[in-house]
């Protein structure tokens, strides 16, 4: 899972203010959409993270680097990562992704 940070959430929010509370307003419609594009199945190593990965939402998205500095379709950078969940592998971004 790449999870935006809140940071993330914020800088998006200011971007496109009314389209992001339209989105989440409706947490069925775009929104879980959009969600479902930071999920891809599975639990990542940080040595299986580069690549290539199909997302819930259907789509792929490229991850880039090695070591402790990935990058997730070109700019959102990995912050902190590695993270352990009973059901994911949790890695943190600095940006939304969009599909």
């Amino acid at each position: 899972m790449f999870a935006p940070t809140d940071e993330a959430f914020a800088a998006a929010g200011e971007a496109d203010p009314e389209g992001m509370a339209e989105m989440m307003a409706d947490p069925t419609g775009d929104f879980a959409g959009l969600l479902s594009y930071h999920v891809v199945e599975g639990q990542l190593a940080p040595d299986e993270l580069a690549g290539e990965h199909m997302t819930l939402q259907g789509s792929t998205l490229t991850v880039e680097g090695r070591g402790e500095s990935f990058t997730v379709n070109g700019s959102a950078m990995v912050v902190c990562g590695d993270i352990h969940t009973d059901n994911a592998t949790v890695y943190l971004i600095d940006e939304v992704l969009h599909p």
